[in-house]
């Protein structure tokens, strides 16, 4: 069952969490929740839809749209609508896309008038810009390293951006067939160490459907393509729950497929709870520290939002 009461009949949507509370965006609709069903959060002034959100350790809530348009909510309660302000991206044609952040510091990735991938940081009051061009278009997702490095996902490769300028870090097939990769999540630990997961599906117009895994390498700046445990359509998100665990969920391509894979340190394998039924495909998801994984998407009825505990 849903957890959002008259949801919209769109599918999609993004979820965040963080311990005790999390926030989904559907359309141009803001949801919250502090343990039990989300109640949707009135009076903002989100009027494209959303893209992603995102909520801080401390409770800062951001929106962006695939627009020029985003929110913020720096206030005490951001269960309030009115507390959310408005903070454009600065350019006629800078589009907003996803939200990560380390702590409390919050970047937005989004693409240009060439669809060039620009990446902003939040500096209190709105967006200044680091980056006008990452060096490629279409730019997925972000995540923020240890260090405040932030990796930026493209469609085959993924970016690291650190001190002003970036790098490449391309991913070595292993004899597979071209990928197209979707998300990526990360596992931070000490002394600097960095791992990292990307999925997908099969890319380059392939007409074999599958889902695809790639680990970054130990020692950093490259990717390998892990061996296909399953076929399936294509994986869409990807969540880290601990220390180099991992749980991934997408378009099975048929309900007797896995939706829910999970890495358990040395290998991919279906999760051995899967989501119920009426969540047929997933868009997003998210997990926080109270061993809480949210989950949105489609079903026959319109979006579908699930939480369940790892």
């Amino acid at each position: 069952m849903s957890l959002v009461p008259s949801p919209p009949s769109s599918s999609g949507g993004a979820v965040t969490a963080r311990s005790g509370e999390a926030f989904a965006v559907l359309g141009t609709r803001l949801y919250r929740s502090t343990g039990a069903a989300f109640n949707e959060v009135t009076g903002h002034s989100l009027l494209s839809s959303a893209g992603d959100v995102l909520v801080t350790p401390m409770g800062k809530v951001f929106i962006t749209s695939r627009t020029t348009s985003s929110l913020y909510c720096t206030a005490s309660d951001c269960s309030i609508g009115t507390n959310y302000v408005s903070a454009p991206s600065g350019g006629a044609q800078d589009y907003f896309d996803g939200l990560c952040n380390d702590g409390e510091a919050v970047y937005a990735i989004g693409n240009g008038s060439s669809s060039q991938a620009i990446l902003f940081q939040f500096n209190g009051t709105g967006w200044t810009k680091l980056s006008n061009d990452l060096g490629f278009s279409g730019a997925k997702r972000c995540v923020v390293g240890p260090a405040g490095e932030v990796y930026v996902l493209g469609k085959t490769f993924v970016v690291r951006y650190e001190g002003g300028g970036f790098s490449q870090e391309n991913v070595d097939l292993m004899g597979q067939s071209a990928a197209e990769w979707n998300d990526m999540a990360f596992t931070f630990g000490p002394a600097g160490a960095v791992d990292g997961m990307l999925v997908g599906g099969i890319g380059n117009g392939g007409s074999v459907t599958s889902y695809r895994y790639a680990r970054r390498n130990p020692g950093g700046g490259g990717w390998a393509a892990l061996p296909i445990p399953m076929i399936g359509s294509s994986l869409s998100t990807i969540v880290a729950t601990a220390p180099f665990e991992y749980l991934a969920a997408g378009f099975p391509g048929s309900m007797t497929m896995n939706r829910f894979m999970a890495w358990n340190g040395s290998g991919w394998a279906a999760s051995a709870n899967q989501p119920p039924s009426a969540l047929m495909t997933v868009s997003d998801a998210a997990a926080n520290g109270d061993r809480e994984v949210f989950l949105i998407g489609s079903g026959t009825g319109g979006t579908v939002l699930i939480r369940g505990r790892r």
